[in-house]
């Protein structure tokens, strides 16, 4: 965490970091909604790649249907399988869900269909390795139009298996010498500039840290002393990969800092005395417990000790002779085994970093003589249980242990950890808490996420209501909440997802703080919620999708703060009462639902997806009209003046009805009862909707679409015969049409943004107009009986992927040999599949593909 404190302080400090958001926003293309574009941020570890991406992310998230953070690759991940954790939190991110559903275990290809429909920004923070990169993004084809995908690394080459047209790179450079010299002196001396007797010392320190801020702010922070006035030439040294030989008696009498990262394992320097060092950096070095250097280097001052990914080491050294040690940095030391006791003389260490240290499976007790020690992170460690004297931490604020899963046991010392602040146990055994968890006075944020063995949270977590602010039991077997609950006066955020909880607490309305309340997947969560909620002032986001919940309160209309309502899949609700006017996202769905939700005051909404169906379930289309007596009609507008009365409309009723969307960008409807959609707008109006999905078994009519449309998918209308002419949507970039009956698309020669067609179980009889779609990518036709044969496609220059599956009544495709772009081609189950011409360009495009 400190880390992370470091590199932005120390950005933000140096001069020019907008000027880098800028460039690389401008890279980027915001503009530019017809292609997927791939951004590789470069440069040398510290100088602050992260810190911009978070920036850049921050600006422009809000431009994009959902964003993902994939933060600290390289780091976590310890082999290929890892990726899956990724995969897992990118498809819950795209698809806004708070906890996985049971089909995240797939690939991540399975979810092509709905990526594709979508604009995303995506953020792949510190990966190395090509294969890592592609695991996870793979193909930019899986991504919507407009996508934008970020990626930080130290490899400038990271992006090389990318189209150049696709793939832009943007190097972080060093600080020039007077921001260089600005930060240090800012970080050392607390001001902007020093006495001309400084000057000589100075610069070596900032020519020695390479101008990198993140080694800048910390150097200057440590060297904040009176870690200066006789500070000689020679008082950083860099000896990265190198093997030093030698006698270096005096040589380095005032040395405060050395890195030496990838040293080799053999010690051959004599008299290599630094009794002045404040920081040692050995990462990714092969030394071991048995390296001369420990013995021979005397560094009684030393404050920084860095052997991150030091793999070779099995036991650490013995560190009696650094009792000024403030920070002990030994994540991703894969063999290490055992802690030697002797950490217990660090009485200064506040901060110890075990993380990914998968092989360690036991910590000394003398741990609990470090007294200092603020931060304990054994995240991805194989630490079975936690010695009871760490009650002797009086000072411990962060204890972390994500994805420690052989942790079972939590001891009831922990109780005078009276400063603890932040308790993440995330994947770990454990399967109760003690009941003097209430002690923690201190403490803000309590993870339990996928701890599947817990089953109940202690009584005396009501007593930490004055400090606890977010809480997350997610993915836990807990079933009951305690009454206590009611007194985290203070709690921001509330996460039970896909716990087995099956109720809320009666007096959830004493949580008056509360912003966030998860509780999606609980499938035990049933009956209403209670009215008590009307005194949630301050919440802001409601889910509850895929539960058994079968009410809200009329009460729910008075949150006035309330931007999102997620009731996907909660297939008890019958009806809904009114809902607040602040709404900016709305989903839900159920099979039980038998009226509209009033909807006339909702002009915030920038998303909606209503539904009266399970959108998961597959059934057959219906050749069925419904009743004359269910007949309805639905009009959208997007007037800002429309000021229609609506009220709830039942499916029992024969009525049109109405409502207003101005801000609306995303639509999705599946409402089988109604047959006529009639979108409406002024011609003074500017309507903001982007996306369009539809499906419906009765939907038989849809009136002239939106010319702001980029994405329109049309799904499971069997009754829909004919589409209003789309020439006019210019914008669009992809459009779907599965489980139709509709037998031509009229107009799509004006489809001229088009990048993706994909038609699907249709009666289309033709695709006249294709030919004059010069910026198609992706043409995807399969189980159309009725289409006798494709135009001409050799004017498709840019045509990446081509799918022609069950198509029975083609026997040739015209031009294929000229289509030049072409990456993916699948001709299957078709007359034409067998022809020489397909046989020919599958050789072509194989070909290319090994070139490439």
């Amino acid at each position: 965490m400190k880390d992370e404190a470091y590199a932005i302080a120390a950005v933000q400090a140096a001069v020019g970091i907008d000027d880098g958001v800028q460039q690389i926003t401008d890279l980027l293309e915001m503009e530019v909604n017809d292609e997927v574009c791939i951004i590789g941020i470069y440069g040398t570890d510290g100088i602050g790649k992260t810190t911009l991406a978070k920036a850049v992310y921050n600006r422009i998230s809000s431009c994009f249907d959902s964003c993902s953070f994939l933060a600290e690759v390289e780091a976590t991940l310890q082999n290929p399988s890892d990726i899956q954790f990724f995969q897992t939190k990118l498809i819950r991110d795209i698809l806004e869900r708070d906890r996985e559903d049971p089909s995240f275990d797939e690939r991540i290809e399975d979810f092509l269909d709905i990526f594709r429909e979508m604009k995303v920004l995506i953020v792949i923070d510190d990966v190395e390795k090509q294969s890592y990169l592609h695991a996870i993004v793979g193909d930019l084809h899986w991504f919507g139009l407009g996508s934008r995908i970020i990626v930080t690394s130290q490899n400038e080459e990271i992006l090389k298996e990318y189209d150049p047209e696709k793939a832009r790179t943007y190097m972080v450079g060093k600080l020039d010498d007077n921001q260089a010299f600005e930060l240090f002196y800012q970080h050392a001396f607390g001001k902007k500039s020093l006495t001309p007797d400084h000057d000589g010392h100075v610069n070596c320190i900032v020519n020695a840290t390479e101008k990198l801020p993140l080694a800048i702010e910390v150097t200057g922070s440590f060297l904040r002393a009176g870690d200066f006035e006789s500070i000689p030439d020679k008082t950083f040294l860099k000896l990265d990969n190198a093997k030093v030989f030698g006698d270096y008696a005096g040589a380095f009498p005032s040395l405060k800092w050395l890195c030496w990262q990838s040293c080799p394992s053999d010690f051959g320097e004599e008299n290599f005395v630094l009794r002045e060092l404040v920081i040692l950096d050995l990462s990714g070095s092969k030394v071991t417990e048995d390296w001369r250097g420990w013995s021979q280097i005397k560094m009684e001052k030393l404050k920084v000790l860095n052997l991150m990914g030091c793999s070779d080491i099995l036991i650490t050294p013995n560190f009696s002779g650094y009792k000024d040690l403030e920070i002990l940095i030994l994540e991703r030391c894969s063999r290490l085994v055992k802690l030697d006791p002797s950490i217990g003389h660090l009485k200064r260490l506040v901060s110890l970093n075990l993380k990914s240290c998968s092989q360690l499976n036991k910590l000394p007790v003398e741990l609990g003589h470090m007294t200092a020690l603020e931060e304990l992170f054994i995240d991805g460690t194989s630490v079975r249980k936690i010695p009871i004297s760490i009650g002797n931490l009086k000072k411990l604020k962060f204890l972390s242990g994500l994805k420690c899963f052989q942790l079972s046991h939590l001891p009831s010392s922990v109780s005078c950890l009276i400063a603890l602040s932040v308790l993440s146990l995330d994947g770990t055994k454990i399967s109760d808490l003690p009941s003097s968890l209430g002690e923690l006075l201190s403490l803000r944020r309590l993870s339990l996420r996928d701890c599947h063995y817990m089953q109940e949270l202690p009584d005396s977590i009501g007593k930490v209501g004055s400090s606890l602010e977010e809480l997350d039991i997610s993915a836990t077997s807990i079933s009951t909440l305690p009454n206590s609950i009611k007194n985290l006066q203070n709690l921001r955020v509330l996460r039970m997802d896909s716990s087995f909880v099956r109720a809320f607490p009666v007096e959830i309305g004493n949580l008056t703080k509360l912003e966030e309340l998860h509780a999606s997947w609980c499938r035990s969560l049933q009956g209403g919620i209670p009215r008590d909620i009307k005194r949630l002032y301050h919440l802001r986001s409601l889910t509850l999708g895929h539960s058994s919940i079968s009410s809200l309160p009329s009460e729910i209309s008075t949150i006035s703060s309330l931007h999102t309502l997620d009731l996907l899949q909660c297939n008890e609700i019958v009806v809904l009462p009114k809902l607040p006017p602040s709404l900016i996202c709305l989903r839900v769905s159920s099979k039980r639902m038998k009226a509209i939700p009033c909807l006339k005051d909702l002009k915030e909404l920038e998303e909606l997806y209503l539904s009266d169906e399970d959108p998961q379930e597959s059934r057959p289309p219906s050749k069925q009209l419904m009743p004359e007596s269910k007949v309805k009609q639905l009009s959208i507008w997007f007037s800002r003046l429309w000021n229609l009365e609506f009220l709830q409309t039942h499916w029992t009723e024969k009525q049109s009805f109405s409502i207003s969307f101005p801000k609306l960008r995303k639509l999705e409807l599946s409402l089988s009862r109604i047959i006529k959609l009639h979108i409406v707008y002024e011609p003074t109006d500017i309507p903001q909707l982007k996306t369009l999905t539809l499906s419906g078994m009765s939907l038989e009519q849809v009136s002239e679409l939106p010319k702001t449309l980029s994405v329109l998918s049309i799904r499971g209308c069997s009754s829909l015969k004919r589409l209003p002419i789309v020439q006019s949507l210019t914008n669009i970039s992809a459009f779907e049409l599965y489980h139709s009956a509709i037998e031509e698309i009229e107009g799509l020669e004006g489809l001229k943004s088009l990048k993706r067609l994909d038609i699907s179980n249709c009666k289309i009889q033709n695709l006249n107009g294709i030919v004059q779609l010069t910026s198609l990518r992706s043409l995807i036709v399969s189980d159309c009986d009725y289409l006798h044969s494709l135009p001409d496609l050799s004017n498709l220059k840019l045509l990446k992927v081509l799918e022609i599956r069950q198509c029975k009544m083609i026997h040739q495709i015209e031009g294929l040999e000229e289509l030049t772009s072409l990456e993916k081609l699948k001709i299957s189950e078709c007359p034409a599949e067998n022809s020489v011409q397909v046989q020919n360009v599958l050789k072509l495009v194989k070909a290319r593909s090994l070139v490439t």
